[in-house]
């Protein structure tokens, strides 16, 4: 019991000089941080052209096929529908259209 009593008197003895020192000497404080470095972005270079869109029309509707090449198209036509015997030719429109009196078969005998 004695030593137990010497031991805790003795670390009393060392521990309150430490003590006393961390309280008068409070640990300092930080400095201040600088605030962050601030960045701008570049200002944008300003447009090198400026586009005009207008509405025109185009100058001219480009040719699906030459000239030349819808002749012979027709004259191969006109030689193969002879050749053939001459076959009746059927053209449906769009319907919709269309009126449906003009195209209604008379129901008159």
């Amino acid at each position: 019991m004695k030593m137990n009593l010497l031991a805790i008197i003795t670390t009393t003895a060392f521990l309150t000089p430490a003590w006393a020192e961390e309280v008068r000497n409070p640990p300092p404080t930080p400095a201040p941080q600088p605030p962050p470095p601030m960045y701008q972005a570049p200002a944008a270079p300003p447009p090198e052209q400026v586009y005009v869109y207008d509405q025109k029309p185009l100058p001219g509707m480009p040719a699906l096929v030459t000239a030349e090449q819808a002749q012979s198209i027709v004259d191969q036509f006109k030689t193969n529908f002879v050749k053939t015997g001459n076959p009746r030719i059927l053209v449906y429109v769009n319907r919709d259209l269309i009126d449906d009196h003009r195209l209604a078969k008379s129901e008159s005998p």
